[in-house]
């Protein structure tokens, strides 16, 4: 099994990526964020909405996230079982950090300006709300990983395969280039 892991800070692309490539390659795709948004949806919460996370009631949930770590165990519990099952694309701010090296991760850098754009385009915010919220996520999901797991969100990027500068590269084009380093990467492993 190899699957691609995809990672980034909010706004990056990761979704949109991983669901080309989850089309191109016919394989599952599962978004980290969408378990969240089930486990939320469980305990009452309406996250039904594209920018649910910067809604009241999505903060709330965060808050709550942040205070039990069993909420990102579980997650990370599903992703992981479906990484060892099947070959998938992931996103995921843990699973880089928690498998083994027999996958391709990938971290998607972009610029806080550039992901504020993008926050702003898919969630009709004005461009200062979203700046505000990305610099609000960045700093609350840096604090998060380091004390759950230890590693700097952003900074600590010694496990991925790739990191590609998505500022310039739209999602399309950052997906063939997964893809074609995905097919090369299991066919050497499948081969050694």
């Amino acid at each position: 099994m190899v699957s691609i892991i995809i990672s980034g800070m909010p706004a990056s692309g990761k979704s949109t990526v991983a669901q080309i490539i989850s089309k191109k390659l016919h394989i599952r795709y599962l978004i980290g964020g969408d378990i969240l948004k089930s486990m939320a949806k469980d305990l009452g919460f309406n996250p039904e909405k594209d920018n649910w996370w910067d809604t009241e009631e999505g903060r709330r949930f965060l808050e709550l996230r942040m205070k039990d770590p069993s909420f990102d165990k579980k997650v990370d519990g599903i992703l992981i079982d479906a990484i060892n099952k099947e070959d998938c694309v992931v996103t995921s701010w843990s699973i880089p950090w928690l498998i083994g090296s027999g996958h391709v991760k990938v971290w998607l850098k972009a610029s806080s300006e550039i992901r504020a754009r993008r926050l702003a385009n898919r969630d009709g915010l004005s461009l200062t709300d979203a700046r505000r919220i990305i610099m609000e996520r960045d700093e609350q999901n840096i604090k998060h990983y380091q004390k759950l797991y230890g590693y700097v969100l952003g900074k600590d990027l010694d496990v991925f395969n790739l990191i590609i500068d998505v500022d310039n590269v739209n999602a399309d084009t950052v997906a063939e280039m997964l893809i074609l380093y995905y097919n090369d990467f299991k066919s050497h492993a499948e081969n050694h």
